[in-house]
């Protein structure tokens, strides 16, 4: 009973430590907002925080997405019905980063703070949400992203979608994550994880990488790439060239001494060589 008591004050005030260092990014973050918007009204200012989670969604969003589906096949043990995801999500909690100076750089505005593969029974709002339909049935979210994939000349077959939410505050982001059968680069790619003693390693690893690589201001890219690409996703940053900041591709030194994998936009499930040939 001791111990247990001692471990709850020590977990009372590290949760205390991080809710206080969470309050005071936060609150620089709206100060800084105020100095720039003129102290304009408390509303504008809580949508321009908004606007920043924005930002920083669409810089990330490939490495979200990645993430997501990471999580999702490393986690398919708990799904019975894979691939129908009804009712399943990816949730990430963000938090705010200090911001150090006057300027505020949309790439490393936020954090994720916990990420989590949760049922719940809200999956077709969601997906109405994303679509824009006031009803959908999983079957019929999957139609809507294969017609809108094949208006695009994307035939790489479509496995599932996982809708994943993005939790800030009082905001909230939802989205739709297809995921897509592995092209034959990809395949070749997890066929070579494969002969990792323990291949499904890096599907756990890609959390803690996806935490790094935002703290870093590192995202997957080329940003504005097919919504089914893999083996070509590289690892790279936001650089000013002008007055439009642009994605620049890490060198494979920095890739190498940040300690990212090969590949790293190629994510699927692996079967462990002692499983493969098996009937």
């Amino acid at each position: 009973m001791l111990t247990f008591l001692s471990n709850s004050r020590t977990l009372c005030k590290d949760y205390q430590k991080t809710h206080e260092q969470e309050t005071a990014a936060r609150q620089a973050l709206r100060a800084l907002l105020a100095n720039r918007y003129g102290r304009s009204l408390d509303q504008e200012i809580r949508g321009s925080e908004g606007g920043y989670l924005l930002q920083w969604y669409q810089l990330h969003k490939i490495s979200l997405h990645k993430a997501a589906i990471a999580m999702l096949f490393s986690e398919s043990h708990r799904i019975q019905t894979m691939p129908d995801l009804t009712g399943w999500s990816v949730v990430f909690y963000m938090r705010p980063c200090f911001v150090h100076g006057d300027d505020i750089n949309p790439s490393t505005a936020f954090f994720v703070h916990e990420m989590r593969l949760q049922y719940t029974p809200i999956f077709q709002r969601m997906i109405a949400r994303d679509t824009g339909s006031p009803s959908m049935e999983f079957d019929q979210a999957m139609r809507v992203r294969q017609e809108t994939f094949a208006e695009a000349n994307i035939t790489t077959p479509l496995i599932t979608v996982v809708p994943i939410q993005l939790v800030y505050d009082e905001y909230s982001i939802t989205h739709t994550v297809p995921v897509f059968a592995p092209s034959h680069g990809a395949e070749v790619a997890l066929a070579a994880r494969m002969q990792d003693p323990n291949p499904s390693n890096y599907l756990r690893r890609w959390i803690p990488t996806l935490k790094a690589m935002v703290l870093r201001g590192h995202m997957l890219g080329p940003l504005f790439g097919k919504d089914d690409e893999d083996v070509n996703l590289c690892v790279g940053r936001m650089i000013k060239q002008g007055p439009i900041p642009t994605w620049v591709p890490l060198t494979d030194e920095e890739a190498n001494g940040a300690g990212y994998i090969k590949f790293p936009g190629v994510v699927g499930p692996v079967v462990p060589r002692s499983s493969r040939g098996a009937s």
